[in-house]
């Protein structure tokens, strides 16, 4: 139908537009050899703004003649599983509503969904991929709830999706963790420094940096503060459903995590949480002693109460407290032998080297790890000379690991391996490797000769 624009208005006749009032619908424009789609929400007026972008794209003028088709916006159901072939439904986490109450519509796309709501000031449409990686959900969402603040509704912006932290490597994996998924991204960031301690080279490199990920100079915002120690770095999106679809996504994956046993996706949930979050100590008391212990930190109750179930699922039990001294919730897990293997083993401290180093030196200064420490240079197979030949070890060794489970004898009278023993082997030589580089090749020629 041929429609006159008015005031940069178009209005739906009467009888077209009468079953279409309070409903979603897809308008697409053409002038010319130009087109182009919009999404409205018929009002009982039937009349709606063409958006500025569209006919600034397409030259329309007023009172011009051009063609307009609609069409009914079908709302797409969502779907109740997040995962679907092992791989993340987006989808599944498009609100229907806003948390200030207005309606959303998602249409799917192929593998898109693009997703609007309408309110005063026309908010952007929203492009996400209908699908993306189990493992990049699991890292973000631990990103999401170590470093991303509250989805507060600002003035003339809506909610925004943002992440905090001045660590440029972990920024850099957030942006591009979130490229997985959200496909009309627009990040811009604000840098708050601490003008007594921060010079403006500095700030000039972090600028830098932040352009070569994609935000350029003119979507960065500086800002002199002064209860930082150096600066610190916000990235930020405004985007209403964005936010909130992220926050659904990121609780639901936490659900996941809490009534599955899936350790690798826990290890990625951790992985993110703790590059951004917690930290790890190990010290030795007067009497020396060996402590080892996680710690976390939420403002929230809620939040460390869903952080601290996830951890108990996965074996690591602590105790949750409110600190004195600041607004937080400390959950502390007192860390022992097996623990310090599974941190070890599972890697969630990778991304931060200071924090597994001190882990590696845990466990080297552990005293299950000198009652052990010859499984680092036995074989798979080996027999009471080949243990004969460290001066160190005892008779009572071969007892003591039979009972724990690590070795059987087989019918020659020689000790085997078992599946647990050989992983504890594993992770022993790997800490010995990382605690004092490479095993010396005259252990490595013992190991193949008994093996």
């Amino acid at each position: 139908m041929n429609l006159t624009i008015k005031t940069n208005r178009l209005t739906i006749p009467y009888v077209i537009g009468k079953g279409l009032i309070g409903k979603f619908v897809i308008v697409e424009v053409v002038n010319d050899a130009m087109q182009e789609q919009f999404f409205v929400q018929l009002s009982k007026t039937r009349r709606f703004f063409v958006p500025k972008e569209i006919r600034e794209r397409m030259g329309l003028k007023p009172n011009q003649k051009i063609c307009v088709n609609i069409s009914p916006g079908d709302n797409e159901p969502r779907p109740e599983e997040i995962f679907q072939n092992n791989r993340f439904d987006m989808l599944s986490c498009v609100p229907l509503v806003t948390l200030s109450g207005y309606e959303v519509l998602a249409i799917n796309k192929g593998e898109e969904i693009v997703s609007w709501y309408s309110t005063p000031g026309r908010p952007n449409e929203l492009r996400l991929r209908r699908y993306c990686s189990e493992e990049d959900i699991a890292r973000f969402s631990g990103y999401y709830q170590a470093e991303c603040g509250k989805a507060k509704l600002r003035h003339r912006q809506g909610r925004n999706l943002n992440f905090t932290n001045k660590k440029m490597f972990l920024i850099e994996d957030f942006i591009d963790l979130s490229s997985k998924f959200i496909t009309s991204a627009h990040w811009s960031a604000c840098i708050r420094y601490n003008k007594e301690r921060v010079s403006r080279a500095t700030l000039d490199n972090v600028q830098n940096k932040l352009s070569d990920m994609g935000i350029p100079k003119e979507r960065v915002k500086i800002a002199s503060v002064e209860r930082v120690d150096t600066y610190v770095i916000t990235v930020y999106m405004c985007s209403s459903i964005l936010a909130e679809t992220v926050s659904l996504a990121c609780h639901a994956f936490k659900e996941y995590l809490l009534g599955n046993d899936n350790e690798n996706l826990f290890r990625q949930f951790m992985r993110g949480y703790l590059a951004g979050d917690g930290n790890f100590f190990s010290g030795r008391d007067k009497e020396g002693s060996l402590h080892s212990r996680l710690n976390f930190y939420e403002e929230k109750e809620e939040s460390i109460s869903s952080l601290a179930r996830i951890m108990a699922r996965y074996g690591f039990r602590g105790k949750t407290r409110k600190s004195k001294l600041k607004n937080l919730y400390v959950h502390t897990i007192s860390i022992n032998w097996e623990n310090l293997l599974r941190l070890h083993e599972l890697g969630l401290f990778e991304d931060i080297p200071h924090h597994r180093d001190k882990i590696v030196w845990a466990l080297s200064q552990h005293n299950r790890y000198r009652s052990l420490r010859h499984l680092v240079y036995l074989g798979t197979s080996f027999s009471k000379g080949d243990l004969r030949l460290h001066q160190d070890s005892k008779g009572s060794w071969i007892v003591k690991r039979l009972r724990e489970g690590l070795i059987e004898r087989d019918v020659n009278g020689n000790y085997n391996l078992t599946e647990k023993g050989t992983r504890i082997k594993s992770l022993l030589l790997s800490t010995t490797q990382q605690n004092s580089g490479p095993v010396p090749e005259a252990v490595h020629c013992f190991s193949q000769k008994t093996s």
